[in-house]
């Protein structure tokens, strides 16, 4: 038989095994500090560019919301005289505004004081006038005198995304004697739809999201276009944005993956009414 003593290591190699594991611990711990570096200062490059690009889509889209209520609101300016005493002469002034079928491919329409149609101008099938001037865009205008961007709803003839641009129509003496209302659909030939359209790098894209319905109207990834955000509560991040946050941050989507999201709110409706600017 034969006996084994116990091993005891020497005070060398024990001395050689604390700084080799001194040393890796360090390591570790420098890698780990230069990843978290490189994250934070990747994540700011990455934050101010995307950033950047979001502002300039938002630049345009504002430009071309605040195009369309002008051209409205200027035409409003001269239905004035005519809305009450002449409805044909109105309708010829739809029918003759080359403008208006550029700027709202889905049809033009004047309201009387009490939302009654009194002529409209259609680019495509269907009543397209009586489908999306909503209650309270018509509050907005003819209660309370302001233009409005109704709520964005899918068309059931087209099957596209189409919200309605509602100005008032005033008297010589200022009182809202009705409105002009413009449909715009989101389709290919729409710049608005155009602009969405973009790709931010290879998985990247963007959204147009109307706030105030807390929902999408459309965007880069086609299966997201009409879809509605999580109820108030349910993401915290999103309620951030929904209520007027601008700038970047990391967080989970309403699908669960987790993103580097930059939002910018456009600001379209204009100070105040063509007839007292």
């Amino acid at each position: 038989m034969t006996a084994f003593a116990p091993f005891r290591p020497s005070i060398k190699t024990k001395i050689t095994f604390i700084t080799v594991a001194i040393f890796m611990a360090s390591l570790w711990s420098l890698m780990l500090y230069i990843s978290m570096v490189l994250r934070i200062d990747m994540k700011r490059q990455l934050s101010e560019q995307q950033y950047s690009a979001v502002s300039i889509l938002a630049e345009q889209i504002n430009s071309e919301l605040v195009n369309r209520i002008r051209l409205l609101e200027s035409s409003a300016m001269g239905m004035g005289p005519t809305i009450l005493d002449s409805p044909i002469g109105v309708q010829t002034r739809l029918d003759e505004s080359p403008a208006f079928q550029q700027f709202f491919n889905s049809g033009v329409t004047v309201l009387g004081r009490d939302g009654t149609i009194l002529a409209k101008t259609s680019y495509i099938k269907g009543p397209a006038g009586q489908r999306l001037t909503d209650a309270d865009q018509l509050i907005a205008t003819l209660g309370e005198g302001k233009s409005s961007i109704g709520r964005p709803a899918m068309d059931n003839i087209i099957r596209l995304p189409v919200f309605a641009i509602t100005v008032p129509i005033w008297d010589s003496e200022g009182r809202v004697i009705g409105a002009l209302s413009g449909l715009t659909h989101l389709g290919p030939s729409n710049s608005l739809y155009q602009i969405a359209q973009n790709h931010y790098g290879k998985t990247g894209g963007f959204l147009l999201v109307a706030p105030r319905y807390r929902l999408i109207v459309t965007a880069s990834n086609r299966a997201r276009i009409m879809e509605i955000l999580p109820p108030i509560g349910i993401n915290p991040t999103i309620d951030r944005f929904i209520n007027g946050y601008e700038g970047s941050t990391v967080f989970r989507d309403a699908r669960g993956v987790e993103v580097l999201t930059s939002t910018v709110t456009t600001h379209p409706i204009l100070e105040c009414p063509a007839h007292a600017c």
